[in-house]
């Protein structure tokens, strides 16, 4: 695949990216030179983020970038999402992106913010989905896990 620039949405002729998710400065009078591949910052939770200036600094996630060039993605929050399909969050690939509804996202495999197959933890309890089904809320991970395993050996006996 080759490489290929886009604006950078909301920043035409000053910023562009790239399929392969890299960000670059366009040479502008008087302060950039020639153009300048810019390096993304990790926001501690392995999302790479980036500063882009129009006349106010803001500071955005590469993925969401990449999305509104080559995916026609809105920013929607809590409603559809950008997800990094091989789970990899620095990977802004245009190939590893695709455009999900949030519930599809928290859901989908058996990916797991508590590194527990299946229970995903949302505020101070820890939702569990087995076989796409929601089954319940529970308020310790143990709890959950418990549930789990039950459900599953009667899925598997049943």
């Amino acid at each position: 695949m080759q490489e290929q620039w886009k604006p950078v949405v909301g920043y035409e002729g000053l910023y562009e990216v790239s399929n392969f998710g890299r960000v670059k400065s366009l040479q502008r009078n008087g302060t950039v030179k020639n153009d300048k591949i810019l390096n993304g910052a990790n926001n501690g939770k392995g999302y790479l983020k980036i500063l882009l200036c129009n006349n106010k600094k803001i500071t955005k996630y590469i993925h969401i970038i990449v999305a509104e060039a080559f995916l026609d993605y809105k920013v929607n929050k809590g409603i559809i999402v950008v997800d990094h399909i091989d789970n990899n969050k620095s990977n802004n690939n245009l190939n590893n992106l695709r455009i999900l509804s949030h519930r599809e996202n928290i859901t989908r495999g058996n990916r797991s913010n508590t590194n527990t197959p299946n229970i995903y933890k949302i505020r101070n309890k820890y939702r569990l989905i087995v076989d796409g089904k929601h089954i319940g809320y529970y308020s310790s991970l143990d709890e959950a896990i418990t549930e789990r395993n039950f459900k599953l050996k009667n899925i598997k006996n049943g």
